[in-house]
């Protein structure tokens, strides 16, 4: 017996040796990420195996950004395991001798399981939106648009989304700043060459997020420096050989649309080349038409070319757009301006025809020559030619009644009428480039960066203006036909250097200076040449006191420290920033001969705050505080009188103003419900800053403005998003909660001699907007609406306190019908009340499209487009200062039906023509309806 428990005792011993020579505990981690698409993998398996056995030992799945981190295992003979659907499993012998005390094994890519996806059926519709910390990710299966749509179809439909009249995108109150495609820019100045020229075919997924600086990016430290983007993934199989589109269409009263676009993916890199001619402003089908960018009617021509090529140590990408576009802008206004017991109003009229050419390039380089040193350069060039012809008439009087303005006339009510007619040309050069050079002096995050920007300008414009103002009732007139001459040059350089120290862990101190030098040469000449006659001499009309000579020179020295911190569930970023500026002034105008040098120091503090509370929420706030100084114009003793009804003052006692800043976002994904709600929250005022002190003269109707300091100015803006499924994720549900209040105050005075009076306008707005909308493989409907309600009060006009409301009701459809068939309808009723008189109007806006595919690969497609069936369509906007209210009515494209004949080219490394039905594609297998091949 005792010899059995020496022998026990002794294995056990050998055992316990055993274990402590293996030494201690190690942490084994890494990235998983997609090798096509090189996106992180999140919830993917990870588990560690025996390697004799394959015993399961411990597991993991991969969290934010694909990390994974197994703990707390001894050294051994080991077999990585990671698996996802979708993927093929992946194995990786990890030796003991390879094992430290924290092992990092790097970028892990998966590989596509083509065979799993062909044969596999996923009856789970794909959720439409997923949150991972702060991105936003859009499943483009989710969302069903006419056959042939662009992206800007598919825009409009995302939850939180907005695209408006001047091809503004904001996603949850962000404005979009730029497109990328597979995280690559794309046309990187212009987001609208994508919106209208990328097909929705050819998009797996569409991004939202907060884009770092290229700065915060190499170096690794949030410098709080970013931008909003949408970055697009392209479907899996387009990312590799050519694709393309053709499309071309005719319709009634003379409408055209010819667009092509060529693409090339191949191991990462992309070239794309694209034209587009047309007449119809890309009009499109697809939850209502809507308003059109800039309105009015517009003859496009464009084309350019982008691509982008990565390597191992350098990174080359860049665009060129050549534009021609010629825009018909008619406009119908009226307006109210509030005085002290009563108002004025006008209306008017104009026409313009413009005519803009240009050619913009856009490069980046980035060059990577050790693991330690990144070179970045990013040079740009722009040319750009306009040509403008307007016309227009307006009348002020003293009440709104405008059916009859010679009524008005006979009856002394109106006080002016103004007719104008010019034009102008002008050319302008630009041209410049950034230049950054990093540094890392260890791997713990001390580094350097020394930026370097410069760029030089040239600009010339060339006008002619007529204009003829009846003073009624002081029976007179003005009338003025002037010449001028404007040249303008500039250059601007900025140098910066920025330093990083790591304290602690995962804390950082940035100290940064920069200089920065501007200067802005401005010679304008004007001629008065009414009653010029042929051989005159034109130096004999110069008129000095509409002519001005300036020279600006700007210099900016910039000092800040920034304290960074990273923890795994929040980051901080603190900063305060001192500008010690110098600007100095020439300036000739009429008898005035200024030259005038101003120093003031300004001071900006920042805070950024995010907490996430898991990998799907995250709260964050932000505040920024800045000091802005009054330009060097507005702080001229000089009258300008160029325009009779609207003079100009400059006030050289303006003060700095200080701006606050606030932001709270919160959003929140829950991934079994496919549930989310986004909530934000912004404010914004201004002390001491610079409004505007309207002195009106009731018997002439124009107005002298000179700028003054004044406090009460203040915005406040608030918006929630909802977005859930029914259990049968068939039908789906979203809400658009938005509240915005703006108060706006300002000086009005009827005699220049007298104390103005202070004026507030006070604007709530409130909008709510509801959608529904089913989803089967071959039939998608929703319904929408919305109520908008508008409320203006004015402190000096009590009486012009004016309500509107804003209602619209909507319905969209896309059927897939047998013979490779497809409809699209939308149709939008909208009820308009409290607006100008004869511009509360209702509206029914239908719009339908029936499309039909062939050829051996479906790669054809015809279709017939209606638009504003009913003849209904009208477009008007609103603007309210603190010294008037303004509706304007544009003129739009009518009624008009088109055919269109679109082709698709493509030759994904081999495959058939791809798939490009909607609905399917993409290149997970989880979320998403595969049928069998």
């Amino acid at each position: 017996m005792r010899s059995k428990r020496l022998q026990l005792f002794l294995f056990s011993l050998v055992m316990s040796l055993t274990v402590l020579a293996q030494g201690k505990s190690v942490i084994i981690k890494g990235e998983i990420y997609d090798k096509d698409f090189g996106d992180p993998i999140e919830q993917a398996t990870v588990q560690l195996l025996t390697s004799s056995d394959s015993t399961f030992i411990k597991g993991v799945t991969s969290l934010q950004k694909g990390r994974f981190e197994i703990k707390d295992v001894s050294r051994a003979n080991y077999i990585l395991k990671i698996s996802y659907i979708g993927y093929k499993t992946y194995y990786r012998d990890l030796k003991r001798s390879e094992l430290k005390e924290t092992t990092s094994l790097g970028k892990i890519e998966l590989v596509t399981d083509a065979i799993l996806l062909e044969g596999a059926e996923v009856t789970a519709e794909a959720p439409q939106v997923t949150v991972s910390a702060d991105t936003l990710i859009f499943n483009s299966s989710a969302y069903r648009v006419p056959q042939n749509a662009m992206l800007e179809e598919l825009v409009k439909k995302l939850p939180g989304a907005e695209v408006d009249a001047d091809g503004k995108i904001t996603i949850n109150g962000k404005e979009i700043s730029k497109i990328m495609v597979d995280g690559k820019e794309f046309f990187a100045k212009d987001p609208d060459v994508a919106m209208k020229n990328l097909p929705v075919d050819i998009i797996d997924r569409v991004k939202s997020y907060d884009k770092k600086s290229d700065q915060a990016r190499i170096t690794g430290i949030d410098d709080g420096n970013e931008e909003t983007v949408l970055d697009l993934s392209v479907k899996k199989g387009m990312n590799k050989g050519w694709f393309g589109n053709l499309d071309v269409g005719v319709g009634n009263h003379s409408r055209y649309t010819a667009k092509g676009m060529i693409n090339r993916f191949s191991d990462g890199d992309q070239l794309t080349g694209l034209v587009n001619f047309n007449n119809v402003r890309d009009a499109s089908i697809g939850g209502g038409r809507g308003r059109f960018r800039n309105n009015g009617i517009e003859v496009a021509k464009s084309g350019g070319a982008n691509f982008s090529i990565t390597r191992k140590k350098y990174e080359v990408g860049g665009n060129v757009n050549v534009n021609d576009n010629e825009r018909d802008l008619q406009s119908k206004t009226t307006s109210e301006t509030f005085l002290q017991d009563e108002s004025s109003y006008s209306k008017g009229f104009s026409n313009s025809i413009n005519r803009n050419k240009g050619v913009r390039a856009d490069f980046r380089l980035e060059w990577k020559p050790d693991t330690l040193t990144n070179l970045l350069m990013i040079p740009y060039i722009n040319y750009s030619r306009t040509r403008s012809h307007s016309f227009g008439e307006s009348l002020t009087a003293t009440n709104d009644d405008f059916d009859n303005w010679q009524n008005m006339i006979d009856n002394g009510e109106a006080i002016n009428t103004n007719e104008s007619n010019s034009s102008s040309k002008g050319d302008s050069f630009s041209v410049g480039s950034n230049f950054m050079f990093h540094r890392k002096l260890n791997d713990k995050g001390r580094n350097i960066v020394v930026d370097f920007n410069f760029g030089v300008g040239n600009s010339d414009n060339n006008s002619e203006s007529y204009s003829l103002i009846e003073y009624l009732k002081k029976g007179t007139k003005n009338e003025r036909d002037l010449l001028t001459q404007n040249d303008n040059n500039n250059y601007n350089y900025r140098i910066k250097a920025t330093y990083s120290e790591p304290i602690f862990t995962n804390r950082f101190l940035q100290f940064g200076y920069s200089y920065e030098r501007r200067y802005n040469k401005t010679d304008r000449k004007t001629f008065d040449i009414l009653g010029i006659e042929e051989g005159d001499d034109l130096d004999d009309f110069f008129d000095k006191d509409l002519s001005r000579f300036a020279r600006n020179y700007y210099d900016n020295h910039e000092m800040y420290v920034n304290l960074n911190t990273v923890r795994e569930k929040y980051t901080y970023n603190i900063g305060f920033t001192v500008q010690p500026q110098r600007n100095k002034m020439e300036y000739e105008q009429g008898e005035h001969m200024i030259d005038t040098t101003r120093n003031v120091v300004n001071f900006t503090p920042t805070f950024d705050f995010r907490y996430r509370f898991n990998k799907q929420s995250q709260l964050r706030i932000t505040y920024r505080g800045n000091t802005s100084q009054p330009s060097m114009t507005d702080l001229l003793p000089i009258r300008d009188i160029t325009n009779p009804l609207n003079i100009r003052e400059g006030n050289p006692g303006l003060k700095p103003s200080y701006t606050n800043f606030m932001m709270l976002f919160y959003n929140a994904y829950f991934q079994e419900s496919q549930r989310s709600i986004m909530t934000h929250l912004f404010f914004r005022n201004t002390l001491n800053s610079v409004s505007s002190k309207v002195i009106y003269d009731p018997t002439t109707g124009g107005r002298t403005t000179r700028p003054e300091n004044i406090n009460g100015n203040w915005n406040l803006s608030a918006a929630v998003m909802f977005n859930t499924p029914f259990k049968n994720k068939k039908f789906t549900f979203s809400s658009a909660s938005r509240g915005r209040f703006n108060n706006i105050v300002g000086y009005m005075s009827l005699d220049p001699k007298e104390e103005a009076k202070k004026n507030k306008t006070r604007n709530l707005s409130l909008n709510q907007h509801l959608r529904f909308n089913y989803r089967d493989d071959w039939f998608e409907a929703g319904l929408n609406g919305g109520i908008g309600y508008s409320k203006v009060k004015n402190t000096m006009q009590p009486q012009s306190n004016r309500e509107t409301y804003d209602y619209d009701f909507g319905i969209s459809s896309n059927i897939e019908l047998p013979w490779d068939m497809s409809f699209s309808t939308d149709g939008t009723y909208s009820i308009k009340n409290g607006y100008s008189q004869g511009l509360d109007r209702n509206e029914f806006i239908w719009n339908a499209q029936v499309s039909k595919s062939f050829l051996k690969q479906k790669q054809a497609t015809i279709s017939f487009q209606f638009f504003d069936i009913l003849k209904q369509q009208s477009n008007l906007s609103r603007s309210i200062s603190a010294s008037m209210r303004s509706d304007v009515e544009y003129n739009e494209i009518s009624s008009f039906f088109m055919v269109h004949f679109v082709y698709k080219l493509n030759t994904f490394g081999g495959s058939k023509g791809g798939d490009s039905s909607r609905g399917r594609g993409g290149h997970r297998g989880m979320g998403r309806r595969m049928h069998r091949m």
